[in-house]
């Protein structure tokens, strides 16, 4: 999986719970172990902001959503 698609799969996957959808988005890849662990995608939006943000982390490998979160604040 790319950085592209996690974003989209992010994106997707805000709309269908109706959250809003802010600019700047961020995406970092996290590998959870120190050497041999999965490695994660985790997706912010309004990263410049606290408040308004979505959190989504999608598991590399197989692109389920390990977390989604929509922090109001």
């Amino acid at each position: 999986m790319t950085a592209d698609e996690a974003l989209g799969l992010a994106r997707a996957t805000a709309m269908g719970e109706g959250w809003p959808w802010k600019e700047p988005a961020r995406v970092r890849r996290l590998r959870v172990g120190i050497l041999f662990g999965r490695a994660r995608w985790e997706v912010w939006t309004n990263a410049d902001s606290l408040g308004s943000n979505v959190r989504i982390v999608i598991d590399e490998r197989t692109g389920q959503i390990l977390e989604k979160r929509f922090l109001p604040r």
